[in-house]
């Protein structure tokens, strides 16, 4: 940050020193956790603020099912981890995990007996933003988190900017992940062998070998394996859960949500502080406004590409048999899905080889994504033009038949709600 007049130099080393201290998140442009929020949880908590909406508990004393209710998010979409490595961590036990639940805009965690239950919401300008809902003696309240969630949520590898995490850990008995054994962070790219440690899966999985739903003594590792559950009985009490499930679909489409919720987040700070640079650098060089920037443009440019391999599904290993067959999740997913005259979607599920029928991301649609700023956005859609036209070629170009090339192209042809460039 430049700082410009007749100042001594004392103040200006101590300002330069709080600079350093104070979270990225918080400096200039980004000031995260200072402005209004709009995402659906800001509109949920103004409408109970007015007495318009009403959360009930239902006879087990819980708000989850009129919050699920009030936020459109489909009981089915439930996972449940066991691995004790939230905030409320001293609640959490292999019998009654922790169970997560979500919609394109918001992902709610509930453990049982907590009088708190935990939301994350996608605001199209603020990006990822973290709430408690919790009881007292006016009725439930929602309060947004900033410091306490950002102490775990804004981690060195998102440049520590806000972020979800998703972690696959070696679990003991008692839920305490056993960190020496290794642990990663899951996103739609990572083997299915090193997921799910510390989670509950059910579902087919056919011979799919992975770290669900199984838990090691104090010195050994979890070895990858095959496991079938049809249900969490067995694993786990069902009685608290609306559903008794940790679907192996809803696992695999929040894995691919919850990171390319995280990378358009990113991608969106880190525009807006690649710009803030550029605007700043002009008034220091008496530039005229607007003066490219050469590292600007790259910082964009490389926002972009990051976006384009999220959206595209790149890394994604093939699935190595069918899964999910009878799934409840599908459904309630498919819902919403903007279809084209062909009736195809981009929310159409593959199961067989891969994730999705047709390799891009349905948030491309999200008001996240539209909202990025438009020095962005003319990378962004150039790039993925370029890509599923087969224009480029290198070894850092997503790789997409040429089948699913001509078919993305022509839902989002006539599923785009926004305009697309003159060029597409």
């Amino acid at each position: 940050m430049a700082y410009t007049g007749a100042v001594s130099i004392v103040p200006t080393v101590i300002l330069a020193l709080v600079t350093v201290q104070d979270p990225i998140w918080s400096r200039e442009p980004l000031n995260y956790g200072t402005r209004p929020t709009q995402d659906c949880v800001a509109r949920l908590a103004a409408r109970m603020e007015a007495g318009e909406s009403v959360l009930r508990r239902n006879e087990a004393g819980s708000f989850l099912p009129g919050l699920l209710e009030a936020l459109e998010v489909a009981p089915t979409t439930q996972t449940a981890v066991f691995s004790r490595t939230s905030f409320q961590a001293d609640l959490i036990t292999t019998s009654r995990p922790r169970a997560l639940y979500f919609s394109d805009e918001v992902y709610v965690g509930f453990v049982p007996n907590s009088s708190v239950l935990e939301l994350t919401a996608v605001d199209p300008l603020e990006g990822l933003v973290f709430y408690t809902l919790q009881d007292g003696p006016d009725g439930p309240r929602i309060l947004r988190e900033v410091d306490k969630c950002l102490q775990c949520h804004a981690p060195a590898s998102n440049a520590k900017l806000p972020a979800n995490l998703l972690r696959s850990v070696h679990t003991q008995d008692d839920g305490l992940p056993l960190l020496r054994a290794g642990s990663r962070m899951v996103t739609h790219s990572t083997d299915y062998a090193e997921r799910w440690g510390g989670w509950y899966v059910t579902g087919q999985t056919g011979d799919m070998a992975h770290l669900g739903n199984r838990r090691l003594g104090e010195t050994e590792r979890l070895q990858p394996e095959p496991t079938r559950h049809d249900t969490l009985a067995g694993l786990c009490e069902v009685s608290p859960y609306p559903v008794p499930t940790s679907d192996i679909v809803a696992l695999l489409v929040l894995e691919h949500q919850a990171h390319m919720h995280t990378v358009l987040c990113w991608a969106g700070y880190e525009a807006r502080r690649a710009l803030h640079y550029k605007d700043a650098l002009n008034r220091d060089l008496e530039l005229p406004p607007g003066t490219p920037v050469r590292s600007t443009r790259l910082r964009l440019e490389g926002a972009a590409r990051k976006v384009v391999d999220a959206l595209l599904l790149v890394g994604e290993p093939p699935l190595p048999n069918a899964v999910g067959e009878g799934s409840a999740f599908v459904p309630p997913f498919l819902a919403t899905a903007r279809r084209d005259k062909s009736g195809r979607s981009l929310r159409d599920l593959d199961l067989k080889q891969r994730l999705f029928r047709y390799p891009l991301s349905y948030l491309i649609h999200s008001d996240v994504f539209a909202a990025l700023p438009e020095p962005l956005l003319e990378p962004i859609w150039l790039r993925l033009w370029l890509v599923l036209n087969g224009v480029l070629d290198g070894p850092d170009t997503p790789q997409v038949g040429e089948q699913d090339r001509k078919a993305i192209l022509e839902i989002l042809a006539e599923t785009f709600e926004g305009s697309l460039p003159d060029y597409w």
